[in-house]
């Protein structure tokens, strides 16, 4: 079972509040939209002259789900530092879209790509990629972390250990550089030349000398990858 949605007061509430009433009791559904608390707290105009007015607010639910627990209560004075230090309210969603693909949630099929006045994205609650596609899909902190430990996990009990190597141009050294090809060339061409013409002469023409660069491309080999041909049986 997935831990219960830690909910904050939103930063640009006007700090401090006061807490007038708290909207939804534990152990309540929430609704995405549905009012959570109301406040109260003090306008000051900016006019030297003007005086300070009471005013109220209320606060709305950005997720849906079952509220757990609050960790304020009504009559409390919440100021902008105990607001970023300690969640609201804890609620246990149905569905925490962990996992993402093509704007839609892989858990439930939910659509990511809604937005509304609450100012709350589902699609930004999953952002690492799992893959090297550009069209990957996409999943939470949590559940990379889950992921994560069960695989050190399953490791573990293999007794098994996991490598991870680069071959981009790491382990296998390869460049698409045309240029190389053509210091390849030249530098061949000018051994022959070397190799057919008397040494002495080749030693007095400083124009015959071979490519500076031949001792690190003498032994650089070239391919070409074919076609990935997908959908093709292996071979045993």
């Amino acid at each position: 079972m997935s831990s219960p949605t830690e909910l904050y007061l939103p930063p640009a509430l006007p700090y401090p509040i006061k807490l007038l009433k708290l909207a939804i009791q534990p152990n309540a559904d929430v609704q995405r939209g549905a009012r959570l608390l109301d406040y109260s707290f003090t306008y000051k105009s900016p006019s030297p002259d003007a005086v300070p007015e009471l005013r109220f607010g209320t606060w709305d639910a950005s997720i849906e789900g079952t509220l757990t627990k609050w960790n304020f209560k009504q009559g409390d004075t919440i100021s902008d530092r105990r607001a970023r230090e300690t969640p609201a309210v804890l609620i246990l969603e149905p569905c925490k879209h962990g996992v993402q693909l093509g704007g839609l949630c892989c858990l439930c099929g939910k659509d990511m790509t809604s937005f509304d006045y609450t100012g709350f994205s589902d699609a930004s609650r999953a952002s690492i990629q799992m893959t090297h596609l550009a069209n990957g899909p996409l999943v939470s902190f949590e559940e990379a972390q889950r992921i994560e430990q069960e695989t050190a996990q399953h490791l573990l009990r293999s007794r098994k250990l996991s490598l991870i190597v680069d071959l981009d141009q790491t382990i296998v050294h390869a460049t698409v550089d045309p240029t190389v090809g053509e210091w390849i060339a030249e530098a061949r061409q000018d051994t022959d030349k070397k190799d057919a013409s008397d040494a002495n002469q080749a030693l007095e023409d400083p124009e015959d000398e071979v490519n500076p660069n031949w001792e690190a491309l003498k032994d650089v080999k070239k391919f070409r990858l074919g076609p990935e041909a997908l959908g093709q049986p292996q071979r045993g």
